[in-house]
């Protein structure tokens, strides 16, 4: 079956009631969005969720796969309570590592981060409780070397008979406003718009193209996780849209239904 939807999904942690308090109010629209995704995910009863985080540990050259029973809670944030707890196929990520040593290497037993957590934490509350397998992006590489990796990736999993959600794990940028984490740069919303034509387009690949200048003034951790899913599809998308956005701290927050295969 190969990839059946693929999404780009926040992280920020105070989209979790519990986590937020006070601000989730201020993200309602991100949350409603999350939802969404969580049951256009499930109603196509996948068997595997594949999530690109790009807050997981990095190891130096190549895509870090995380082949162990995934655990983690949110006790950085101060919420220790709120956890995650999911399987992970070891034959399917053995898989991935045979794909070539050059690309892909087993990831040591760590700590589940939030760009994976967040997103998980919703599937787990709509009640995924399937095979979930993470991917983090090396720390140093060539975009031709993340092109590759991802095309053999996108192969194997076209070939096989699975139903397989992929999630790109990414906020847009952290430069848009006064209250931004950053220092405001006025090319942020014209990067936060770049994202969602390209998005919308169907052509993710485009996302090569943008300038690395506007790349770099966003001061965004989307960029790289769409650019391998780009390299996993590798075609036109079916059916893309932007299900939500908005920035309520300065923070484009997007989500979005990147591909879906037809019905």
């Amino acid at each position: 079956m190969s990839v059946c939807s693929a999404f780009l999904v926040p992280h920020t942690p105070e989209i979790i009631s519990k986590i937020g308090k006070e601000k989730e109010k201020l993200c309602q629209t991100t949350i409603k969005g999350m939802e969404t995704v969580v049951q256009s995910a499930l109603s196509q009863e996948p068997d595997q969720i594949v999530i690109i985080s790009p807050h997981t540990p990095r190891l130096p050259d190549k895509i870090g796969v995380i082949s162990q029973r995934l655990t983690g809670n949110f006790s950085g944030f101060g919420h220790p309570e709120v956890k995650v707890t999911l399987p992970s196929e070891e034959f399917f990520s053995d898989e991935i590592v045979k794909l070539g040593s050059r690309y892909f290497e087993a990831l040591p037993r760590t700590h589940l981060d939030h760009g994976a957590l967040v997103p998980l934490w919703f599937f787990q509350k709509g009640g995924w409780s399937g095979n979930t397998t993470i991917l983090s992006l090396p720390a140093r590489y060539s975009e031709d070397m993340l092109v590759t990796a991802g095309n053999k990736l996108g192969q194997m999993l076209e070939k096989d008979p699975q139903n397989i959600i992929v999630i790109a794990s990414g906020e847009l940028s952290h430069t848009l406003a006064e209250r931004s984490p950053l220092p405001q740069h006025k090319d942020a919303k014209e990067f936060d718009e770049t994202i969602r034509k390209i998005i919308i387009s169907g052509h993710l690949n485009d996302i090569e193209k943008i300038n690395e200048g506007l790349i770099e003034n966003a001061a965004e951790d989307c960029y790289e996780t769409l650019f391998l899913l780009a390299a996993i599809l590798n075609k036109t998308t079916n059916s893309p849209h932007i299900i939500s956005y908005e920035a309520p701290f300065g923070v484009g927050l997007c989500v979005a239904a990147v591909h879906q295969s037809a019905a």
